[in-house]
């Protein structure tokens, strides 16, 4: 029995050194060859994905397409022009023959069999209500729309600062596995050593075997973690290929402030709220556009007229100018309907707002609670930390000396992983948590956001 465990102990410790030989090596990419050369930073990552991410490309496209708005608002006011161009027939002309003091006069055609006509049009808007009110819209919406751009980009680069704090937990708790590996071959050599010795018995060779098989299945299973939390590091930052080497993010603090403080900072910086009172101005806006509708439009028109074989009303060659003044007085409620809906519109931006406030302030507080409970839990991680390496050791020392059975190890081992494991993911959460802190208040990456806003089309 010993000896298969030991060939299925060889299998599995020769699959394992050989997955790790050609993950080391590159052998297998999870995505296009290419190796990217040189390190990058949180930075440098940023950067990257202000460059290539889809949905930053997105955002800068909606700017683009919001510097057209003035130029919709300048065309109500801008002349028109329009040519036409008619054919008609008739079955029969239509001739006027008249007498006058007893002279007949020789016929005169109204209308003729077959006539050509061209019209040269020229309309010239003089005034138009909605023109000044859209004009003040397109400006407002431009603005929406860079911080929207902005929001997006921020979003991207949280996602982005949360990846690659990630990568980094993962491979601690990869070289924390390994680190694990390690003991339990420390503990299977001594095991084996007293085996044969005569000291141990085969059950806890056994059992040794049977710790290194899981440990090692957890460098492995740490390994695929590491390659997934690689993997969609890049997929954000727009690489392929090979991740370059990842210097690690500076340890972050807490800028102790009050929350009143941290509440003022959110109102002033966060762009969901700066957007939500933009939609306010905006539904103001629309308002004054649904008042324009009553006002009256004037317009100047010239029309220059072509005619082939005219008829005694016309000339071949003539032009017509006229100012029209149109004065609305009832559509059938249409405008007053429009005008109460822009309205209750407004009303429903203010509620949003008001709300949008209110989710603020109870994230800005949920932050500050989960960061003081991430603080106190990691403080209870180190220390739990410290004891369990202080009783591997001991127990460790008794098992070398057969005073401690290998189950004690086991459960100093386990607990001296479990400890570890609880420090790691608790340093990086903490570290995450303080990120959190910085978007609740709208000052997360904001040297970026400024940057990548500064660089996105404007008017």
């Amino acid at each position: 029995m010993l000896n298969k465990m030991n060939r299925e102990f060889l299998d599995i410790r020769v699959a394992a050194l050989f997955y790790s030989l050609i993950l080391a090596l590159g052998l297998i990419p999870a995505s296009p060859a290419g190796a990217a050369p040189g390190s990058i930073d949180l930075d440098a990552a940023f950067s990257l994905a202000v460059e290539n991410h889809e949905r930053i490309q997105i955002a800068q496209a909606e700017t683009e397409k919001n510097k057209l708005l003035p130029q919709k608002a300048n065309s109500l006011m801008l002349p028109k022009l329009a040519v036409e161009g008619s054919y008609r027939r008739a079955g029969e002309p239509i001739e006027f023959e008249a007498e006058i003091a007893g002279f007949t006069l020789p016929p005169i055609e109204t209308v003729p069999k077959e006539q050509v006509q061209g019209r040269f049009n020229l309309t010239q808007p003089i005034y138009e209500g909605e023109y000044f009110p859209l004009k003040r819209k397109s400006r407002q919406l431009i603005e929406g729309g860079l911080e929207y751009y902005s929001k997006t980009v921020q979003d991207i680069l949280f996602g982005v600062a949360q990846a690659y704090y990630e990568v980094f937990k993962a491979k601690e708790l990869l070289r924390n596995a390994q680190e694990i590996l390690e003991l339990n071959e420390e503990a299977l050599r001594v095991a084996r050593v007293k085996f044969d010795s005569g000291d141990l018995t085969e059950d806890v060779v056994l059992r040794a075997e049977l710790n290194l098989t899981q440990a090692e299945s957890m460098v492995i299973k740490n390994q695929n973690q590491l390659m997934i939390a690689t993997d969609y590091l890049k997929r954000l930052i727009g690489l392929e290929g090979q991740l370059p080497e990842l210097i690690p993010p500076p340890e972050k603090t807490l800028v102790i402030r009050t929350f009143d403080e941290l509440m003022e900072l959110a109102l002033d910086n966060r762009y969901d709220y700066k957007i939500a009172r933009t939609q306010i101005r905006v539904a103001e806006t629309d308002i004054d556009v649904a008042k324009s509708r009553f006002h009256p439009r004037m317009r100047g028109t010239w029309d220059y007229y072509l005619v082939d074989d005219p008829s005694f009303l016309q000339d071949d060659d003539y032009w017509v100018a006229e100012v029209k003044l149109e004065i609305p007085i009832f559509d059938g409620g249409l405008k007053s309907l429009n005008l109460k809906e822009e309205r209750e519109n407004l009303k429903q931006a203010q509620l949003e707002c008001e709300n949008l406030k209110d989710r603020i302030r109870n994230e800005v507080q949920s932050a500050l609670l989960n960061e003081s409970t991430y603080r106190s839990i990691l403080r209870n991680s180190e220390k739990k930390v410290r004891l369990a390496v202080k009783s591997h050791e001991i127990l460790f020392s008794k098992f070398r000396f057969g005073s401690a059975t290998i189950l004690e190890l086991d459960q100093a081992v386990t607990l001296l992983n479990s400890a570890k494991t609880e420090l790691i993911n608790n340093k990086y959460d903490y570290q995450v948590q303080l990120l959190v802190i910085e978007k609740a208040i709208g000052l997360f990456a904001e040297t970026h956001v400024d940057k990548a806003s500064s660089e996105s089309p404007k008017m």
